[in-house]
């Protein structure tokens, strides 16, 4: 698992989403912990339905996301402490985690392309 994660999900009304949050906070191989948690604080963004969760092989599987750019940017501008101050680090942003912070929410990709067809199609509403 890396430091940065992407989280993609599938809900049964809104289709394709996806997350970025801190990976390796819980444990270094198995996501299974985050992903529950990830998953319990997905209501935050109106996603109801869950069908599927899944950690991403790569970000790049949700490089086409709505938001992915701007959300990756967080965490980037957050450089993860090497050494002493890691553990301190890792507890803090655990406990933000459970709190349903540091979860960045990439929108709907369905909801982004319906946008994009409309944009061009000259209708915004």
């Amino acid at each position: 698992m890396e430091d940065i994660v992407g989280i993609k999900f599938i809900d049964r009304e809104e289709g394709q989403g996806a997350v970025i949050t801190w990976g390796r906070l819980f444990h270094p191989v198995d996501d299974s912990e985050l992903l529950v948690l990830v998953q319990k604080k997905l209501f935050h963004y109106g996603v109801k339905n869950i069908e599927s969760i899944e950690l991403c092989y790569a970000l790049f599987e949700i490089s086409n996301q709505p938001y992915f750019y701007e959300c990756l940017s967080y965490f980037i501008q957050h450089p993860i402490p090497r050494g002493n101050k890691y553990e301190s680090w890792a507890r803090k942003k655990r406990k933000a985690l459970r709190k349903g912070q540091d979860i960045s929410f990439l929108g709907f990709e369905k909801q982004y392309f319906d946008y994009l067809e409309r944009k061009k199609d000259g209708i915004l509403l």
